[in-house]
């Protein structure tokens, strides 16, 4: 029987793989040594791409080893890095144990640029779990989502855009499905029902709105193509006066919450009763306070000022 070679095989892929790669290598290396100077990056692919690597320890210093490492087996000296850009994980960009000041002691012209859209989106998350009436918003939107996802089988739209279809679809659910529900699921609905009915529930649903619409609208512009430091850093200036107008226009956020609550027929009042928050609030606040200016004080202006003060810093 007359044999036949073939070249399918996985050796045979995984060599022609292997070619091509070291063949792209090797220009990009090429480039690098004709351009000279360079920046390095990791956790991303924007540019040249040089390696895959492994951290099974994911600290700084051994990061930094790993790094250095892969520069030295494709001899592309260090002190010729003029650039260094990660995410703001502490590891990455720590002040005092991170890549970012490890890799500064050994040549100090390689400056740092953090990520723009991973420093703003970091700021949501830091402040989504420090404050608890944020955290208990925020656990709530969680739970729409998934029990959306398994129970509805449909992708809810924003929950401040669509408000009172959430409700009533809440309000199906456990009319018309409460029968087959599981008992967790049907307590997960009933406890969602229940907040998103909330006053609070719908005013912290205006609130971060109008909040991340400003950040995500930055975050587009600033991961375009071709934007220079100096524009993202304008754009950020823009962003911190944007944040300040939200909190200079609190009362009519507020008002705008009380009129979408009334059409909706929900009782536009803050639950007096207080909460962690509350007992942080400043000493001399008077005790005849009412729910609203709580809420104003201990939620929404330590809110907007701790993102101010992080896109500050």
């Amino acid at each position: 029987m007359e044999a036949h070679a073939h070249y399918l095989s996985w050796m045979s892929q995984n060599e022609l793989i292997f070619l091509c790669g070291e063949k792209v290598l090797n220009a990009i290396l090429e480039e690098r040594q004709d351009a000279i100077y360079y920046g390095l990056i990791v956790d991303a692919t924007l540019e040249r791409f040089v390696e895959f690597l492994v951290f099974n320890a994911k600290t700084g210093k051994d990061i930094t080893i790993e790094v250095l490492s892969v520069l030295e087996i494709n001899q592309i000296p260090l002190e010729d890095c003029r650039a260094q850009g990660y995410d703001n994980g502490s590891n990455m960009c720590g002040k005092v144990k991170g890549v970012k000041r490890r890799i500064l002691e050994k040549n100090n012209q390689a400056l740092f640029s953090p990520c723009g859209a991973h420093s703003l989106n970091r700021i949501s998350v830091n402040t989504a779990k420090i404050f608890p009436e944020v955290v208990i918003f925020f656990c709530n939107v969680e739970s729409m989502y998934v029990f959306s996802r398994i129970v509805l089988q449909d992708a809810v739209l924003p929950i401040a855009k669509h408000y009172p279809r959430i409700l009533k679809a809440l309000d199906y659910i456990l009319q018309e499905m409460s029968t087959t529900l599981q008992p967790k699921i049907y307590s997960t609905v009933v406890g969602l029902k229940k907040y998103f009915s909330s006053f609070q529930g719908l005013v912290m649903a205006v609130f971060w709105h109008k909040l991340l619409s400003c950040i995500d609208e930055l975050n587009i512009i600033i991961q375009a193509k071709g934007i220079s430091l100096e524009a993202e850093a304008n754009l950020i200036k823009n962003l911190q006066q944007e944040i300040q107008n939200l909190r200079d226009s609190w009362a009519d956020i507020l008002q705008e919450s009380r009129l979408v609550a009334q059409e909706m027929k929900l009782l536009p009042v803050l639950p007096e009763k207080s909460t962690r928050l509350h007992s942080i609030a400043t000493p001399d606040a008077s005790e005849q306070s009412t729910a609203e200016d709580k809420f104003e004080t201990c939620v929404v202006y330590r809110v907007l000022d701790f993102f101010l003060q992080d896109l500050e810093d």
